[in-house]
């Protein structure tokens, strides 16, 4: 059955000694049971320590799962954490990794800063014991280029009173985890994806650990928004993330990753920038010679659309959708989606605000002038002008379906040939909120549902 078939009911559950047995009477109430958030827990990697964030939830914060990038290590694959002395103590959260804007970051950032935040359940209704619970991987979006675990929004004590255990894993960002140059490609091909190496470093440790926690490490579901929605999507299609997780959700994300030739070109644009020596061995020590904070100032430069996963021949050996529909990749039940008005709120940035204003004549020249007339005869059909109130709502809408809407469509349709596979579209009601109206179910909105924090 394909996934336009498909109907996806979201509701909320009633436990049984809540709303009975269906019979019309309650059931028998169960005694609550307390899980002792500061009783240390025993990990492959060494004890770890955590604490109650609310009454019926606990939390590990900051727990590395791979040794620092800095220093000789900037550039190269994650190292596993292996083991520590004593106890870990896992009561706030570790730095997020190096970013340039620090506004999806609440907890600092460093270059040291492959950690992993866990929530699981407090109280245990059932009497049966905190565990063999699902787990729900979260990875998180801003472009590769900013984000971080430590954000209040992910943070997954809400999501845990659904009884699964949340967690939020860290990864490389930018030129850190995405620059990709013919002298940094290892031996076996692999170059860049240092950021999605990181994700995979994560997965292996939450799948060695997880059960200590309370957690089922054959039911482990990865879920990310927007960049992480991408990341999901490379992680479904890459050979080194395989056995890894057995359910995926891609919110607001896409299949289509970079290609190796023009990552090498920005990269190119970018090491001139900084000053280093073109190519060789120089060109890397340079790098690497580099402070933090020098490597971050020119990151946009050349890395806004450089910072980005590859197809380098390992950790992704093509496209995708290609071995997704082949029935070769990481085929596993999937949702996907996105959301209403994606776009509607960069309508607002200075580039784009005076759209609002054009004539439909000028917008359509602009787009003849930009593209072809073909093309502009052929946007005219398949997106009447009369449905929308300006130019800027209808370049929103164009802009949503190229970046989201057609993508999404293209993984269901290559995934439902092997798994279960369900589509959504997210939405808000007309009036839920006060600027609603200005820029609608925008990109990104669906977040503060998911996981609990308004």
């Amino acid at each position: 059955m394909s996934w336009q078939n498909k109907v996806v009911i979201i509701a909320v559950a009633c436990v049984a000694a809540a709303c009975g047995d269906g019979s019309g009477t309650a059931g028998p109430e169960r005694p609550e049971i307390l899980v002792d958030c500061a009783a240390e827990i025993q990990t492959r990697s060494g004890k770890v320590l955590g604490q109650s964030m609310a009454r019926d939830t606990c939390a590990y914060r900051g727990i590395p799962f791979a040794k620092s990038t800095e220093g000789d290590a900037r550039f190269t694959a994650p190292v596993p954490i292996g083991t520590w002395a004593g106890t870990f103590d896992a009561t706030g959260y570790g730095p997020d990794c190096s970013q340039l804007l620090t506004i999806l970051s609440e907890a600092g950032t460093s270059e040291d800063c492959l950690n992993l935040n866990i929530w699981r359940p407090a109280v245990d209704n059932n009497g049966t014991g905190v565990t063999g619970l699902p787990v729900m991987v979260f990875i998180y979006g801003g472009g590769f280029t900013i984000g971080g675990a430590s954000w209040t929004l992910y943070d997954g004590s809400p999501l845990t009173r659904n009884g699964v255990i949340v967690v939020t894993v860290n990864y490389r960002l930018g030129p850190f985890g995405y620059l990709a140059t013919p002298d940094l490609q290892q031996d076996d091909g692999q170059v860049g994806n240092y950021g999605m190496l990181d994700q995979i470093e994560g997965l292996k440790w939450v799948n060695e650990n997880i059960e200590a926690f309370g957690g089922d490490p054959d039911n482990i579901t990865i879920f990310g928004e927007s960049a992480g929605g991408w990341s999901v999507c490379s992680l479904l299609g890459s050979p080194l993330a395989a056995g890894l997780f057995d359910k995926a959700i891609m919110q607001s994300g896409n299949c289509i990753m970079g290609e190796k030739a023009p990552a090498f070109d920005f990269a190119a644009d970018y090491i001139e920038e900084m000053g280093c020596p073109a190519t060789g061995t120089a060109s890397v020590d340079c790098l690497r010679d580099k402070t933090e904070q020098q490597l971050l100032l020119n990151a946009f430069f050349a890395m806004a659309n450089g910072a980005f996963p590859i197809v380098d021949g390992v950790f992704l050996k093509e496209q995708p959708v290609k071995p997704l529909a082949a029935g070769t990749a990481n085929n596993v039940p999937l949702i996907a989606g996105f959301n209403d008005d994606e776009l509607k709120i960069a309508q607002m940035a200075p580039s784009i605000l005076p759209m609002r204003t054009w004539s439909w004549a000028r917008f359509w020249r602009e787009v003849a002038d930009g593209f072809s007339q073909a093309d502009s005869n052929r946007l005219q059909q398949l997106y009447p002008q009369g449905d929308y109130d300006t130019p800027a709502d209808l370049w929103a809408d164009i802009n949503d379906d190229f970046l989201f809407g057609c993508p999404t469509y293209f993984a269901l349709d290559a995934n439902a040939g092997h798994q279960p596979t369900f589509g959504y579209n997210f939405s808000v009601n007309p009036g839920a909120f006060a600027i609603e109206p200005a820029i609608g179910s925008f990109h990104s909105i669906e977040l503060g549902f998911v996981f609990g924090n308004f």
